[in-house]
């Protein structure tokens, strides 16, 4: 059929494939230029995207460009600064026995590239990566999430005003979903649930195609006994119902210091009526949730859960409302207590001991992130050493995103490879080995080639006992060896007597003030010496 999703797909990639071959995004220059062009095109889009997400999410013209469109020109503005040095071969070392030889490791595109985007951040879940891969000089099609279409349209008319063989986009449903995957691509970035990445995964591994898997998790947040209470409030809170809690990198559930929990639920309680007033459903600040079958599915993890619910757990199905909830001590068994909610409901455990925390954390799936508020040094370094995650945060939540310089990504279910930063870039390239050697085959590189007789074997295991050392560490210890020369030259000519009896001199002076016993022509000394030097 003329117009059927693979079919589409198909001539798509044809036509990435000939931009790929005619190094449309290859060069330096190139991967330059096509940065800035779409930095420009979504300048020029910025309106038009915000007005998408006030539709598709009910999320506000502020937050939009605060948490994902000002973040692509961060995120491209870093590339350009670092680009040349992530592009430029990296030097490795080797034996003596293989000199003289230079080797290498060349960074290079992997090739034809699927972005797989999600409908909570849509802009940053598909663009970011989108910028990661072209600098990275791959050619890429993305494809938006269908629950979010208004949002999906306009990056189909993003990408429809660059350059279309080196970017494009396919809309969709599920059918094109599995049209998409059905083909075979260089790399495979997705962002999305672990449930459905392993779907993509197994889509992927047909073709044995690399991928990045950016999911999500029950992500744990530690509020220790030595809190500010204030603080911790404020970024939970925040942390927790921005987007209203659609959020893969959102605190989700929270064990706090038995001696500090009704604090800090009291705090909760008074933040969210701070932060989105008395009725969070009329707040221009409070976003809603994707669609009703979403609704319906956090509100069900709202019945018999098990425990006592602080404030909240109000839902209009129709209106894609759910107010910002907090719920102490559910059952660990229940949907609530162990799954992760995507949605605006924090659960909250006491604890006692730095350990029980630990314990729980490790005894679930690895999170995308983990979070702690306290001051207690100790209890942050057992959880850095004794967990496993994405991320780890001390005092503050989600913030991590935003620097431009970390890598972003999870940990077994939470995810696969990075994204962002340094290891973002050579996620999305393949790191290419490089020997560069000469032709002499003479001796003693003759003795690597048969017959291996008995006098050559010899000659081999006494030329590997002399060689055992790296061009590397020659260099180095040939360095060391030149400075000693240089300071024992200039010794032996007595270059550095007036430097060598000052410091005697300094000795003594330090000497006698040990011993108590300077005087005023001891200190006139000492500013005379350190006005010599």
């Amino acid at each position: 059929m003329e117009g059927s999703p693979k079919v589409l797909v198909k001539s798509i990639q044809r036509r990435l494939r000939e931009g790929l071959n005619q190094e449309k995004n290859r060069s330096y220059n190139s991967r330059v230029n096509n940065l800035l062009a779409f930095k420009r095109v979504v300048a020029h889009f910025a309106p038009k995207m915000k007005e998408a997400i006030l539709s598709d999410l009910g999320r506000s013209h502020f937050l939009t460009d605060f948490t994902e469109i000002g973040g692509i020109d961060d995120v491209i503005d870093y590339l350009l600064k670092n680009l040349k040095t992530f592009m430029a071969d990296q030097p490795r070392d080797i034996s003596a026995m293989m000199a003289p030889s230079k080797a290498y490791v060349k960074p290079e595109p992997y090739g034809v590239t699927l972005i797989l985007g999600s409908w909570n951040f849509p802009y940053a879940t598909t663009l970011h990566p989108l910028v990661s891969a072209i600098a990275a000089g791959n050619v890429v099609c993305i494809k938006p999430s269908e629950m979010c279409p208004k949002s999906s349209a306009v990056m189909k008319e993003i990408i429809d005003a660059l350059d279309q063989s080196v970017f494009a986009c396919i809309e969709g449903g599920p059918e094109v979903a599995i049209s998409v995957l059905e083909e075979r691509w260089d790399l495979i970035v997705f962002t999305g649930s672990p449930e459905k990445g392993k779907l993509v995964a197994a889509a992927a591994a047909k073709h044995l195609t690399p991928t990045v898997l950016e999911l999500g998790g029950k992500n744990p947040v530690v509020i220790d006994k030595d809190v500010d209470i204030d603080n911790a409030a404020k970024r939970i809170v925040q942390g927790r119902y921005i987007n209203a809690g659609q959020l893969c990198i959102a605190p989700d559930m929270a064990f706090v210091h038995a001696s500090r929990i009704d604090e800090f639920l009291d705090k909760v309680r008074v933040t969210i009526t701070e932060f989105y007033g008395p009725n969070p459903k009329l707040s221009k600040d409070y976003s809603r949730i994707v669609n009703e079958m979403h609704t319906r599915r956090i509100a069900s993890m709202l019945e018999n859960h098990g425990g006592t619910v602080i404030c909240g757990g109000e839902v209009d199905v129709k209106e894609k409302y759910i107010a910002p909830t907090v719920i102490l001590n559910p059952r660990k068994d229940v949907p609530l207590g162990c799954q992760e909610v995507f949605g605006p409901v924090l659960v909250v455990f006491p604890f006692n001991n730095i350990e029980e925390c630990i314990e729980i954390i490790n005894s679930r799936e690895k999170p995308l992130a983990l979070y702690y508020f306290g001051n207690n040094k100790q209890n942050m370094e057992l959880l850095k050493n004794k967990t496993s995650s994405g991320n780890i945060t001390w005092n503050d939540c989600i913030m991590h995103y935003t620097i431009c310089d970390l890598p972003f990504g999870g940990v077994g279910n939470s995810g696969l490879s990075k994204m962002f930063g340094e290891e973002g870039f050579r996620a999305m390239s393949h790191a290419k080995s490089v020997l560069e050697r000469g032709t002499n085959n003479r001796y003693p590189a003759s003795v690597r080639f048969p017959p291996y007789t008995e006098e050559k074997q010899r000659t081999f295991n006494r030329l590997k006992g002399w060689m055992n050392f790296s061009l590397r560490s020659a260099k180095c210890n040939m360095k060391k060896a030149a400075v000693i020369a240089v300071i024992g030259f200039l010794a032996y000519q007595g270059y550095l007597n007036p430097v060598l009896s000052k410091l005697v001199e300094m000795k003594n002076v330090l000497t006698t003030i040990a011993s108590g016993k300077a005087n005023n022509y001891m200190l006139l000394s000492i500013n005379h010496i350190h006005k010599t030097f």
